[in-house]
């Protein structure tokens, strides 16, 4: 990467930064998904119970569950995209890193990303309150917590500190990233609602259960690698350009 200064912000770059790291280790990448919705899945049938459909709606019950479910599913991610992180940052330095040292790195930063989401889910939820736009500014702001947290090895309050530092100047572009993914994953939504429908009712239930449970998960799985992917991507350039890290610097964390 380039010295201090001297480039330009460029979310094209980060996309296509991206995509070639995705092409270059796309099984190493989807090994740390596989695992995040196994564990996920494993979770939904231990504890069934926990799930919204078992309480009324908009009952005390039913707000708690929603943030713990919440938080589950944003800790998880933050574990996935731990792991990607690593997976980048040897693709950054010319080398591929091994699924267990990317496994080992989320594993090391486990009970720190626990501290850091207990106070990033209520902030997002509060954000949630005060309308959609707050907390898509709130997101944009903090995205870069979790790999200012592996990379950086930064306390649990610096991660906040570093994220904003890094994302400020270029929240707009950002906000348009985030943006897009929530209207991508909207998209998803309402291409799979009218086969969830069929294969969870009537005569095909029986087995359209264990079909949807596939086709949701695997979707899960592409997407939360994606989306990990380009978050490590945009950290490793918002560095580059503000700060003038590049390959060199990244190589250290291995040594």
């Amino acid at each position: 990467m380039s010295s201090a200064g001297s480039n330009e912000f460029s979310l094209g770059r980060v996309l296509q930064r991206a995509v070639q790291v995705i092409r270059r280790n796309w099984i190493r990448l989807l090994v740390p998904a596989l695992l995040m919705v196994l564990v996920e899945y494993g979770w939904s049938k231990a504890y069934p119970h926990l799930y919204l459909w078992h309480v009324a709606p908009l009952s005390v019950g039913y707000w708690f569950l929603s943030f713990a479910n919440a938080f589950f599913a944003m800790f998880m991610d933050s574990l996935l995209t731990a792991a990607v992180v690593i997976g980048v940052a040897a693709d950054h330095d010319g080398h591929h890193a091994p699924v267990g040292e990317m496994l080992k790195g989320a594993l090391r930063n486990f009970f720190p990303l626990l501290a850091i989401f207990a106070l990033y889910v209520p902030g997002f939820w509060l954000a949630m309150l005060l309308l959609v736009f707050p907390a898509f500014m709130f997101e944009t702001a903090f995205t870069l917590i979790v790999p200012a947290r592996v990379m950086e090895n930064a306390g649990i309050l610096q991660c906040f500190r570093r994220s904003a530092e890094l994302t400020k100047g270029y929240r707009w572009p950002i906000f348009g990233l985030i943006a897009s993914y929530y209207v991508f994953a909207a998209l998803i939504y309402f291409a799979m609602r009218p086969l969830s429908l069929t294969l969870l009712t009537g005569d095909t239930r029986a087995y359209g259960l264990p079909i949807y449970y596939i086709a949701t998960y695997a979707i899960r799985m592409v997407v939360t690698t994606v989306v990990s992917t380009v978050t490590a991507s945009l950290y490793f350039e918002l560095r580059a350009v503000k700060e003038g890290i590049g390959s060199a610097a990244i190589a250290q964390i291995f040594e």
